[in-house]
Order: structure tokens, then sequence, then C-alpha cells
């Protein structure tokens, strides 16, 4: 007896379906119930589906069961919506059937979404991203949404709105609420936004990057019901940015609130990669800077986009070592040209006071250290 329990508990990891078949079948015989109630009960069980180690997915029989009785309950019609997340991922990849479909079956021009932070190096990234050719880059298309708590749904809506136009090359969203005033006029012509519009049968991709968009729910349902969307979370250390927003010219008016910063930072982390891993990367500004060429290869591979020799060379006109005429521009405050004979990423540790890195290592400990930035190792430079 003892022995054909130990076989048993040998075969058990190998045919898992018990867990899920009883809830399969106690979905069929739940009385009717509100649409809330099945999601919620729903996305509890598939929750535990999906966390099972892949090997172990391979021989779960949990698809089958909760089709059927899924189909067959009222309160979960319509069901195509969850069809997606029941099929089995694959473990060879970590790709579920319904990511496989929407990326390999993506039409040009492709659409990147670069999500950044003020004085992370969201501009010299976004130029790097557009190298190519018949690629488009819009430049901070939310600069001109102003008034608006960008963590209300009627900021999350506008913003919606204004990404999705610009995507298929429609200025009309932008236009009607930048007010077509002079400023806006002048940002036309530099930044991507100039008459005539892109066509998008002529383009590869659109490259949008945004600064003044928190991942809230809104945009993330906004983001899951668009599957063609790329994501590229661009991140900075966070005392690097407040050792940059502290220089900012009289004009600029970016908030050094490390907290703020830091707080919206791991709000979007966390929010982002609920995406599925082929929808997203998380690059580090500090390992643009320090391996720009290696960075921009292995991000062009995550657009499909090809990484020839004449996108490298215009990516390394960025990192030049000061013998060309763009030494002019390395100077500027919003410049995305870089002298690496005399750039330091890391320069705040000279540049902030240790009261400050300490204050700010305080406000973003977590952050930090989920983003693989060492913690307390500044030297006392008195």
């Amino acid at each position: 007896m003892r022995e054909k329990r130990e076989q048993e508990d040998e075969i058990r990891p190998r045919h898992m379906m018990v867990p899920y078949l009883s809830p399969s079948l106690k979905i069929f015989s739940l009385p009717l119930r509100t649409r809330r109630e099945m999601d919620g009960w729903m996305a509890h069980l598939i929750s535990r589906y999906q966390n099972e180690p892949c090997e172990r997915q391979r021989d779960l029989v949990l698809p089958g069961p909760l089709l059927f009785s899924c189909f067959c309950h009222p309160s979960l019609i319509p069901f195509p919506r969850w069809i997606g997340k029941l099929l089995p991922t694959s473990c060879d990849n970590g790709v579920s059937w319904q990511d496989q479909t929407s990326l390999y079956g993506r039409e040009k021009p492709y659409k990147i979404l670069l999500f950044a932070y003020p004085r992370s190096g969201s501009s010299l990234v976004g130029s790097l991203l557009s190298a190519a050719n018949l690629s488009w880059y819009y430049f901070e298309p939310l600069f001109f949404v102003k008034n608006w708590d960008r963590t209300t749904y009627n900021y999350s809506k506008r913003a919606e709105e204004i990404l999705e136009s610009l995507f298929h090359c429609d200025l009309s969203k932008v236009d009607a609420e930048s007010g077509k005033g002079k400023a806006y006029e002048n940002w036309k012509i530099h930044q991507g936004f100039a008459d005539p519009p892109c066509v998008p049968s002529q383009l590869d991709y659109i490259v949008q990057k945004v600064i003044r968009l928190p991942a809230t729910h809104h945009v993330m349902d906004w983001l899951e019901r668009n599957p063609d969307i790329l994501v590229i979370h661009l991140v900075r250390d966070p005392r690097g940015i407040v050792n940059s927003i502290q220089n900012q010219p009289n004009e600029v008016n970016f908030k050094d609130d490390s907290w703020e910063i830091c707080d919206r930072m791991w709000r979007d982390i966390l929010a982002i990669d609920s995406l599925s891993r082929q929808r997203r990367r998380r690059v580090r500004y500090e390992d643009v800077v320090e391996n720009p060429l290696a960075a921009m290869e292995e991000l062009y591979d995550f657009m499909n986009i090809p990484y020839t020799k004449e996108v490298e060379d215009r990516i390394e006109a960025h990192f030049d070592r000061g013998e060309s005429g763009n030494q002019i521009l390395q100077n500027k405050y919003f410049s995305t040209y870089r002298n690496m004979s005399a750039f330091d990423p890391e320069h705040w540790r000279s540049q902030l006071e240790p009261e400050r890195i300490a204050h700010i290592e305080e406000m973003c400990g977590h952050v930090l250290q989920d983003l693989g930035y060492p913690v307390g190792d500044v030297p006392d430079l008195e």
C-alpha cells in the first residue's frame, strides 16, 4: 500500500487536472452571477494556472474543462476576451498563443511607446530608437495637455486619444488640444508634428516618447486593447534624475521631489510588468550611455527593425569623442549628444551633497534596489 502511494505521489505532478478540473465544474454549476463576480473568480483561477512552473503547464488540462464550462455558463458570455489567457503558454519562449498571434501578426508601421521621466535621457533614447529610415518620431505629444491632474480618468482618456491618433498619423487630436498657438506651431516644425503629417503606408514604425504619462489602470487597459503597441520603459538612477533637475535652467520647472519621482516609477514598474514579456523592455539610461551600440542593437531586435550599418553610424554620431561639430550641442541642457570622453552618467556622486544623497536613498530605496542601483556606497567627500 505504501509503495503504491509513493508511486502515485511521483505521478501526481504530471497530472494536475484535479485542482483545476474541480473549479471548472464548479463554474458550470454556479448560479447566475454578476459579470464582476465571475471576472474576479476567473481571474483568481487563471492566475493560479499562469503561475505554475512552465514545465508543469505542459501537462495541465486546465483549458479544456474551463473552456467548456465557461462557454456554457451564461454569466461569462461574451467570453472571447478570456480565450487567450486560458490557452497554455509555450515553455520554449514564454509566449502565449494570444501574444504570438498579436506580435507576429503586427502590421507596419509598428507602434513603439517610450515610457520615461523628466531628465531620464528620454530625448536621447527617443532619437536613437528612430534612427532607421522609414521611421517617424513624435517628441512629447502630451506636452500641450495642460491643467489636468495626470492621475485622473480625464487626463488618461485625453492622452489615450492623442497617442492613438498619432499612431495613425492623425494630428487632429493634438491640434485641438494645443489650440494651435504660436508655441505649438514652432513645436510642430521640429518635433514630428509638421504638416503634412506622416503617411502610415510609407513607414516601418512610429515612436512616441512620453514623460507625462503615468501608467494608470486606464492607460494599461488601452495597452491591453492594443496588443500591437510595444512598450520600452526607460529608467534612470533617481539620484541622477534629481541632480539633473537641480541644474535645470530657470525657465524649466521639473520637480525634484525624490519621493514623487520614485513613487511614480514604482507604480509604472508594476503596471508595465503586467504586460507580456514579449511586449515590453526595460532599459537603464546608464547602460545606454555605457554601451550605446549594444543597447540599441538589442532594442532594435525587440522592435523587429533591421539594425543596419547606417543606423549604427547615426547612433554613434550622438556619442562622438568631441571631434565633430556636435560639440556645441553637447553643452545644451536638452541636447541628445554626449561627448563620451568627458561624460559621466554618475556625476551626481560628486555634485550632490551627501545629505541629499542619503535622503534620496531613503525615499527611493526599494526602487533603487529593484532596478539594480547600489545604495550606500557613496564615499565621504569630506
